[in-house]
């Protein structure tokens, strides 16, 4: 049996060629059926270089967890590359199943930058290496994106409202003492 390197969690029907899929939903004909929300991972330490997570995290009942069995699964600098809706797009409230909404500072609770992390007892922690925000497409579409990233909290806390996001896009590095 072929050792994959890379994980899609939450495959859904958007396989990953070369990565492990994994989804609850057997229809998907993921490489392993099981729900997200059971943690332990049926997957050994330090495992994988890179996690794939589109459109599965909002779906999830514990994100602490999650995150922190993500960490133990991935090896050293590993990278987790994250899309999930933004807190103003309107389908993150039409799905009824999304348990989770997410700024652009969402993460920043897993990272050295967190604000709270003298009220956590948070041990894993990850290095963000990308942080964007994405409209939908349109004829304003880059001009956006480059002044509100540029911009994201000013753009979060005056304009989501008036001018809604589509979704946002983040890789993190693990980060693990050697």
């Amino acid at each position: 049996m072929k050792r994959h390197k890379f994980l899609n969690f939450g495959s859904g029907e958007r396989r990953i060629k070369n990565a492990f899929n994994v989804d609850v939903n057997e229809y998907c004909k993921p490489d392993l059926v099981w729900d997200l929300n059971k943690t332990p991972y049926p997957f050994e330490k330090n495992r994988f270089e890179k996690v794939y997570c589109y459109d599965i995290l909002e779906h999830l009942d514990d994100l602490l967890s999650v995150m922190g069995e993500l960490h133990r699964i991935c090896k050293p600098s590993a990278k987790i590359i994250i899309e999930a809706p933004h807190f103003s797009f309107v389908n993150a409230y039409t799905d009824p199943t999304h348990k989770h909404f997410f700024s652009l500072g969402s993460f920043d609770y897993f990272t050295e930058s967190n604000q709270w992390k003298y009220y956590t007892e948070n041990k894993f922690r990850f290095k963000p290496i990308k942080k964007k925000i994405v409209f939908q497409k349109g004829l304003f579409k880059k001009c956006l994106e480059r002044f509100f990233n540029a911009h994201p909290k000013l753009y979060e806390s005056k304009f989501a409202w008036l001018v809604p996001a589509e979704k946002i896009e983040l890789v993190l590095e693990v980060i693990k003492e050697h």
